[in-house]
C-alpha cells in the first residue's frame, strides 16, 4: 500500500471556451469539461521527448482522457436538447474544425498546477 496519497481526485473539470461563426452571428459556447488526470511519468509517454506513439492523434488522445461535460449546448440531441456526454456526442463536438485543438489546449493549462490567480496578481507587480 502507498506512503502518500494526494490531496485532489484524479479528474478533474476545467472550463471550454468556443466562439463558431454561424451565418453571420458569433456564438459562444462556454461549458465545463472532465479529465482524467495524468501523473508527470503518464504525461510524459504522451508529450515527452521520447513519447510512446509519436503518431498518436490528438482526438484519440483526447477520447481516451476525457471523461464529461455540463453545461454544453454545443452539441443537440436529436429533440434539439443539449446532448448528454458520450464518446459519440464528443466525436461530433470534436468534428467542427478547431473545436478538437480548443479542448485539448485547455485541457493541457488545466492539468498543469500553478500558482493560481493570487500568484500571478503578486507576481504582475498590480
Amino acid at each position: 500500500m502507498p506512503k502518500f496519497q494526494f490531496a485532489v481526485d484524479n479528474t478533474f473539470d476545467f472550463p471550454v471556451n468556443i466562439d463558431i461563426i454561424s451565418g453571420r452571428v458569433r456564438k459562444n459556447f462556454f461549458f465545463h469539461m472532465e479529465g482524467k488526470r495524468l501523473s508527470v511519468e503518464e504525461y510524459q509517454k504522451f508529450f515527452g521527448p521520447n513519447p510512446e506513439n509519436p503518431k498518436l492523434l490528438t482526438a484519440d488522445f483526447l477520447a481516451d482522457h476525457i471523461t464529461g461535460w455540463r453545461g454544453q449546448s454545443l452539441v443537440l440531441d436529436e429533440t434539439g436538447n443539449p446532448a448528454e456526454f458520450s464518446r459519440e456526442a464528443f466525436a461530433a463536438m470534436s468534428s467542427l474544425v478547431g473545436v478538437e485543438m480548443l479542448i485539448f489546449v485547455a485541457y493541457q493549462k488545466a492539468i498543469v498546477a500553478n500558482d493560481g490567480d493570487s500568484g500571478r496578481r503578486k507576481n504582475s507587480g498590480s
